[in-house]
């Protein structure tokens, strides 16, 4: 974050990093993260490719997030036998290159979203020719014509 001071040795604290990153919000990250987002593997990567075809895969997974009344609000807190979390949590479902880990989308949403619901969401980041890999919570006849019809 400081190397573009021209060449000052800059070591920003914590709390003014947290403070400028206050300050900014999330829409300098969304664009980054639009711009460098997608596969990276060349055509000799190793895990990347099967038969001459990208491999990518999607999972969901769940992540607790800032106790605020906004994000509690917004994504909720998960419930079980004992209560409510102690955390709000979220879903988040990435879509990734096999190989490289790149990412080459991401969808998150309340904790309760379904991780299928999601994974049609990524299907717009989908395009002809790679294999997808998915696991058990990725089952159902319309997410997989969905993906199918992107040419994945």
């Amino acid at each position: 974050m400081t190397a573009g001071l021209d060449g000052e040795d800059v070591a920003p604290s914590e709390a003014a990093l947290r403070q400028a990153r206050r300050r900014v919000g999330s829409a300098p990250l969304a664009i980054l993260f639009d711009r460098l987002k997608g596969p990276a593997a060349k055509a000799d990567c190793s895990g990347a490719w099967w038969r001459g075809l990208r491999t990518v895969a999607w999972d969901g997974t769940g992540l607790q997030i800032a106790d605020t009344p906004e994000t509690a609000g917004f994504f909720g807190r998960k419930i079980s036998c004992h209560g409510p979390g102690s955390y709000p949590a979220l879903k988040l479902s990435a879509l990734v290159e096999c190989g490289t880990r790149a990412l080459i989308d991401v969808v998150f949403g309340p904790h309760d979203t379904p991780e299928p619901e999601q994974n049609a969401v990524l299907c717009r980041s989908l395009r002809p020719g790679p294999l997808v890999l998915a696991d058990r919570a990725s089952d159902g006849y319309p997410l997989m014509c969905k993906a199918v019809a992107t040419g994945g």
